[in-house]
């Protein structure tokens, strides 16, 4: 099986098993009595209940692990979904996209006209979701990567700039 597959049958699982806990929670005082994975009734000494850290559902000792990180248990469920998160790296996606407002192919064309024109007297360091520096046409452009087309982009932002203030 690719790893591809693994994952996407993983994410099922772990969508599958929060939509029914959601459902079970939902019933009055269920999840106080009986574990929201299994069932099991909880009990005063055996199959005592354990709070999931991550969900704050209740669980029975045989549906959770101990976390050293959070210093309490968390459901089998919550932490496939984490080791998936790692594994997918989509914790790095998610860190990046919340650090820079603004990436990708028109940051780079930017980030490399900056640096040609470091001697120019207006220097452009803040990274705000208003000031994209995008210009569709330079796509559509057949002198895209000349310098004609940079100096374009470069008055674009600049006038973009001043409308800004």
């Amino acid at each position: 099986m690719s790893p591809l597959l693994f994952c996407s049958k993983i994410q099922e699982d772990i969508e599958e098993e929060n939509q029914k806990a959601t459902v079970l929670s939902q019933k009055t005082k269920l999840n106080e009595n009986v574990c929201i994975r299994c069932c099991r009734s909880f009990g005063i000494i055996f199959n005592r209940k354990q709070t999931c850290q991550l969900c704050k559902l209740y669980i029975c000792k045989s549906c959770c692990l101990y976390d050293r990180e959070n210093k309490g248990y968390i459901c089998h469920t919550c932490a496939e979904a984490r080791e998936l998160k790692m594994k997918s790296c989509e914790w790095f996606y998610d860190n990046v996209s919340k650090k820079f407002k603004r990436f990708g192919s028109a940051k780079v064309v930017r980030t490399l006209y900056k640096q040609k024109r470091k001697d120019s007297a207006r220097r452009y360091h803040t990274d705000n979701e208003s000031d994209s520096g995008y210009d569709p046409s330079l796509l559509s452009s057949k002198q895209y990567g000349s310098l004609q087309s940079l100096d374009r982009l470069h008055q674009q932002v600049e006038g973009h700039d001043r409308d800004t203030e």
